[in-house]
């Protein structure tokens, strides 16, 4: 039988929120935007946040799309605001 295989889709981030504003996602249930290099926006819920590294600016990030109930899940760098979706 034929494995079947998931496509995952990958967009790049070309602005998003500060530190604060990914805390209050994640603690306080707030919707934030992250501006994608195609030039549309996404709204998110931010559920998990990850250290990626020790530079307190590297983040390993996952939640849910706003208005159509998906995961997504990637990597966002407060400085430089900038990273990637994975949905």
């Amino acid at each position: 039988m034929a494995q079947q295989r998931n496509e995952e889709a990958r967009f790049p981030i070309s602005n998003g929120p500060g530190k604060f504003d990914l805390m209050m996602s994640l603690f306080s249930r707030q919707i934030v935007t992250f501006k994608l290099g195609t030039g549309s926006e996404v709204r998110v819920l931010i559920t998990s946040i990850t250290q990626e590294d020790g530079s307190c600016e590297s983040w390993i990030i996952s939640g849910y799309i706003v208005g159509y109930n998906e995961r997504f899940r990637g990597y966002y760098r407060t400085r430089g605001n900038n990273g990637y979706f994975i949905f």
